[in-house]
């Protein structure tokens, strides 16, 4: 799965975790408001996901991007 990838990369997912908690990665996408995703090619490098009532508040829940593609300005488009 390209985005557990993209969180044990990044240090936010424990591998050691059971295998059963894997269904958080569907999860945070469904109960999102807005999720987006950058690739390169057939690889996931970068992730952000925003929770929002849609009429006045809005927050960044996680924007991961992964470490070779840093200080790139991906998180900042």
């Amino acid at each position: 799965m390209q985005l557990k990838n993209l969180f044990i990369e990044a240090g936010w997912h424990n591998i050691s975790r059971p295998l059963w908690q894997d269904e958080k990665f569907t999860l945070i996408f469904e109960n999102s408001t807005w999720a987006f995703t950058i690739w390169d090619q057939e690889e996931m490098i970068g992730m952000v996901r925003v929770v929002s009532d849609r009429v006045m508040m809005a927050t960044i829940m996680d924007l991961v991007i992964k470490s070779d593609f840093r200080k790139k300005g991906l998180g900042k488009n």
